[in-house]
């Protein structure tokens, strides 16, 4: 990814996929910051492709 925007908005584009709701996603970027919501999610995004989470 280009820059931290860039990785904001594919996360956001990829919440859905592991049952992010588009309200669950503002509330958290709003508390722990856009950039660290962000690492979170892909996180937990790479944790349910592995088949950890479900």
């Amino acid at each position: 990814m280009p820059d931290w925007w860039d990785f904001i908005r594919a996360v956001g584009i990829l919440r859905p996929m592991i049952g992010i709701s588009k309200r669950v996603w503002i509330v958290v970027k709003d508390r722990l910051s856009k950039s660290t919501a962000a690492a979170a999610m892909a996180l937990m995004f790479e944790k349910v492709r592995a088949g950890e989470v479900i």
